[in-house]
């Protein structure tokens, strides 16, 4: 802390600090020393790029951001090196354990319990993320002490990674393990059985990861003793599951977080303080009298038993009828040949089921997953849309997105566009344009609209060419604003490549007066390709 306060280059008490850098050791330190010195931490995802990270520096108000150096090995995940020009950078591979260990010991008596301790973005998967920001006390409310070794490698920019995670250290020995910069399930393992792990965080999502992972190599965990999970709900059969495969872990827990279950009201210390400079959406989610409405569904028992059935905004209304996803999603679970499985509604309120087969090999068909639910659920609940898929749409966290699996059933059962959480549909394009490129989905309107931010372009439009090795490859067709200041390739790729995933930028930039159209003024992006194809060499296929 007194080695950060040295060169804090005119930070003080209730300044906003961000760090922007997958997991680290240092990461920690950072964490700990604004908490004593007073400074608001706010943690930002690795994975963001310009626009993003705009965003949130100016919504945050950073003051200064850590992040990886130029020869960090975190770069492996993002280009770390574009921020914005008026916030102060400092490296946070700098090893702060060495200092004089002296420290001003009034600014650590000025920092108050209520005072705001930290502020986490949420995803924003349905408009600019919110940032909910805690108080001291409420992060030191939210520790879990117990004298145990825990296996962290959830990401430290979310709540459950770089709270209940980081801070158990505050109060008894404690042993944090950090398995990995960014999940991944063998490294995961690996930490458990080289550093005797007795417990380990995670989402549903990764645990059933690793189970599968276990099984499959015939892997034991046999100094695991329970496991916590949250960010989803967990079917109880993956609960057994972990038992059966891993005997000697006999506490598993699945925790509540504000971002998880008729509606759900909670009030108590562990609660945010609101979303950081952001009112009216901090009305919208807490009252008056200070109850946080918490968007869940659920029901109580008559002994006071609480028990979370979903969410209101996942809530499938068919006919009338309420459907809860958890519902059927925990009937999936049962089946024998099912290794995971999740529930949205499409257009028109109908049923549609995701489902990873345990053995791709193996896997039911159509026809026997409704029979299989038609014998054990009400007719309306059963799934009329049946996907089989290997994986599923994550956060960084490892929550499932379910707008995105709403997107891409659209696309698959023929429709090609979205469907916000009030089940407004938005169209994004064509079937029949979208490009495949190494196995993932590039909707040709995203590029052109961002295109069309460029301040020297007037007019673009995107379509797809054959590529060998990808399938397709993105070509740009451009009109500059200025035919005499055209812009280069270069400057166009450099342009998309700091502002949307390096698959969606253009491999091929054309620059042209005009673009060929029908009668009725429509571009004919079937010509493009011709043209394209013509122009760069390739052979349409």
């Amino acid at each position: 802390s007194n080695n950060l306060f040295n060169f804090n280059q005119g930070l003080k008490h209730g300044d906003v600090v961000g760090v922007w850098s997958t997991n680290s050791y240092n990461w920690v330190q950072i964490q700990y020393a604004c908490f004593r010195l007073g400074l608001i931490l706010s943690t930002v995802n690795p994975g963001y790029q310009v626009d993003e990270l705009d965003y949130l520096l100016r919504r945050a108000q950073i003051k200064a951001l850590f992040m990886p150096g130029a020869d960090s090995k975190h770069n492996v995940v993002n280009k770390f090196q574009t921020v914005l020009t008026d916030v102060l950078i400092k490296d946070s591979q700098t090893d702060f354990t060495s200092n004089d260990g002296v420290l001003d010991q009034t600014l650590v008596d000025g920092v108050k319990p209520e005072d705001p301790a930290v502020i986490m973005f949420t995803s924003g998967t349905t408009g600019k993320p919110k940032g909910a920001y805690l108080s001291h006390f409420t992060a030191a409310y939210d520790v879990d002490l117990g004298d145990k070794t825990f296996c962290n490698p959830l990401p430290f920019f979310h709540a459950f990674g770089g709270m209940l995670g980081n801070l158990g250290m505050c109060g008894v020995p404690f042993k944090n393990v950090i398995p990995n910069f960014f999940y991944n399930v063998k490294l995961v393992v690996n930490a458990i059985n080289k550093h005797q792990c007795t417990y380990l965080i995670g989402t549903p999502t990764m645990i059933i990861d690793i189970l599968d992972y276990l099984e499959t190599n015939n892997i034991k965990l046999d100094s695991l003793k329970g496991i916590n999970t949250g960010g989803s709900s967990m079917p109880i059969n993956v609960a057994h599951r972990v038992h059966k495969i891993i005997p000697t872990c006999t506490d598993v827990r699945v925790a509540y977080g504000a971002t998880e279950a008729g509606e759900l009201l909670s009030r108590g210390h562990n609660q945010m303080i609101g979303y950081w400079r952001d009112e009216k959406n901090t009305r919208a989610a807490i009252d008056s009298s200070n109850w946080y409405k918490s968007g869940d569904l659920a029901t109580m028992d008559e002994h006071g038993y609480i028990k979370i059935v979903g969410r209101t905004k996942e809530m499938i209304i068919r006919g009338g009828e309420n459907i809860y996803p958890r519902e059927v999603e925990e009937l999936l679970h049962k089946h024998p040949d099912i290794l995971d499985a999740y529930v949205h509604h499409r257009t028109g309120e109908e049923v549609c089921a995701w489902i990873q087969p345990k053995d791709p090999n193996k896997k039911p068909t159509e026809a026997e997953i409704r029979e299989f639910c038609k014998q054990r659920i009400t007719y309306f609940k059963v799934p009329q849309y049946v996907l089989f898929v290997d994986k599923f749409p994550l956060t960084p966290a490892g929550k499932v997105k379910k707008f995105v699996m709403r997107e891409q059933s659209c696309r698959i059962l023929g429709d090609l566009a979205t469907m916000n959480e009030q089940g407004y549909i938005k169209i994004i394009g064509r079937t029949k344009e979208m490009i495949i490129r190494g196995g993932e989905n590039i909707y040709p309107r995203e590029v052109e609209e961002l295109l069309h931010k460029h301040p020297d372009i007037l007019d673009a439009y995107v379509c797809g060419v054959p590529d060998d090795r990808l399938g397709e490859e993105v070509c740009a067709w451009i009109q500059p604003k200025d035919p005499n200041k055209k812009l280069t390739e270069a400057e166009i790729r450099e342009f998309c490549k700091q502002r949307i995933t390096y698959f969606k930028v253009p491999r091929y930039v054309l620059f042209v007066d005009s673009f060929p159209l029908t009668p009725a003024g429509k571009v004919k992006k079937f010509v493009m390709r011709e043209q394209s194809c013509r122009i760069l060499g390739l052979n349409e296929k």
